[in-house]
């Protein structure tokens, strides 16, 4: 089951009406996409900041004014460079039997026994691309380096791989190493 916003629809504001809307606990995003007309609408910025903290990227379900579930995937994010507070979100429907392509992060999972040796674990990717049906495309990809000694890499090819959906190849096929740190 996928995570549901409850959303409300929105009026076009001036700024300071988006300044009282962000006090108030909401954040304002717009939804493009599928050739409909983009949708001004406002969310709980409580319940977003929950969502985007975990790192998932993942299909999520907007429920517009109670009576529209719209499937939906983030496509952009604005911050505050002060406060660091969520002040827009940008948000791309999708329709579930069409094939998309979407960044899905990679959870490390495990120690890896060169790390107890001395070593330093230095990732060169932290996501990677998957095409497939968005009902299908994973919230994580988990890869286990427990097993990685010093001077050891993990490529590309030796990701696991998600059912039903595709990673797109990276152009350098390196993804994590263990290393010896410098002195």
């Amino acid at each position: 089951m996928r995570l549901c916003f409850e959303a409300q629809s929105r009026v076009s504001m001036n700024r300071s009406r988006l300044k009282q809307l962000r006090q108030a606990g909401n954040l304002p995003c717009v939804v493009f996409g599928l050739e409909a007309a983009s949708d001004m609408i406002q969310i709980s910025s409580k319940q977003f900041g929950k969502w985007i903290r975990t790192g998932r990227s993942e299909i999520v379900d907007l429920n517009i004014d109670g009576n529209q579930k719209v499937p939906v995937m983030l496509k952009h994010v604005q911050r505050d460079p002060v406060t660091r507070d969520w002040v827009h979100a940008d948000f791309l429907r999708v329709r579930m039997d069409e094939i998309i392509r979407m960044k899905v992060p990679l959870e490390f999972v495990g120690t890896p026994a060169g790390v107890t040796r001395g070593g330093v674990l230095s990732v060169q990717e932290t996501h990677m691309e998957v095409e497939g049906l968005p009902g299908d495309i994973p919230a994580t990809i988990a890869v286990d380096v427990s097993q990685m000694e010093v001077g050891e890499s993990l490529l590309f090819d030796q990701l696991p791989k998600p059912d039903n959906a595709v990673l797109v190849p990276l152009a350098d096929e390196i993804v994590a190493s263990i290393v010896l740190p410098r002195k």
